[in-house]
């Protein structure tokens, strides 16, 4: 007899908990997907990752090429001798039999040999607003219970009405 009533008892609990259910996972699903599309882990995070990787591979890409073209430049060096002239007179050198004619009025700039290009690019971070969530998801599961409650039909109140037969 003990057992039966608290079985009635727990059961009567669980009954008056039971009008919050579909409010706690209406606000857990509000969550969920808050955190699935905009989270630290979410698409949005995942667009801007694969953004940033799209910028790596792009300057990557540009690095090899200059490589490429530095390679070319530094064989010329080593074995065209007209090539290593040509640097040497950019760098402002003169050979023995060479003089400098200098023109009133003209700035001689010098040719860069190299291009240093840009620095690599700095990822954006996403922000972690799970707390934020957290706060929508509860809200939204509070205001879904203030509406089930005020428009809902009347709940199992606890009280039984004998028929007879």
């Amino acid at each position: 007899m003990l057992k039966r009533d608290r079985l009635q008892t727990v059961v009567k609990k669980v009954m008056k908990m039971l009008p919050f259910v579909p409010s706690m996972l209406f606000g857990l699903t509000v969550y969920l997907v808050l955190e699935l599309v905009f989270g630290s882990y979410g698409f949005v995070a995942y667009h801007v990752v694969d953004s940033y990787k799209q910028e790596i591979e792009e300057g990557r890409s540009s690095v090899e090429n200059r490589e490429q073209q530095l390679r070319v430049e530094i064989n010329r060096l080593q074995t065209d001798p007209d090539a290593v002239r040509r640097a040497a007179h950019d760098l402002g050198l003169v050979g023995e039999r060479e003089g400098v004619i200098r023109v009133s009025g003209y700035r001689y700039t010098r040719h860069r040999g190299y291009d240093p290009g840009r620095p690599a690019p700095i990822m954006r971070t996403i922000a972690d607003n799970r707390p934020l969530f957290r706060g929508i998801g509860l809200t939204a599961a509070l205001l879904f219970l203030l509406v089930q409650l005020l428009t809902g039909p009347k709940r199992y109140s606890g009280k039984r009405e004998r028929h007879s037969r």
